[in-house]
């Protein structure tokens, strides 16, 4: 319990502990840890993070980023594999519009 799993890819590419608030609510809500992550979904979080902080100047927004993405754990979200088997993909009803 008291220890973490982090790869020093994520480390040397500027993920530090503690993460944000935003990034430990989606690790909750999923059910996964930071281990779980793939780096294509790290890479949407971070730039979905400095969109909202930059661009639009509000905080990080959970439900908007539900609303653009969903996860797709591997193999399934019954069984998620031990690491990396977490990704993300546009909504396809956001792509439709």
């Amino acid at each position: 319990d008291s220890e973490i799993v982090l790869f020093s890819t994520f480390v040397e590419h500027g993920l530090a502990l503690p993460a944000c608030d935003f990034l430990q609510g989606l690790l909750y809500y999923y059910g996964i840890q930071i281990h779980h992550l793939t780096l294509e979904l790290v890479l949407h979080i971070a730039v979905f993070v400095h969109y909202c902080e930059t661009f639009l100047e509000i905080e990080p927004h959970f439900e908007l980023f539900r609303s653009l993405y969903t996860l797709v754990p591997q193999p399934s979200s019954e069984k998620i594999g031990n690491i990396g088997c977490a990704s993300s993909q546009l909504r396809s009803d956001f792509i439709e519009k």
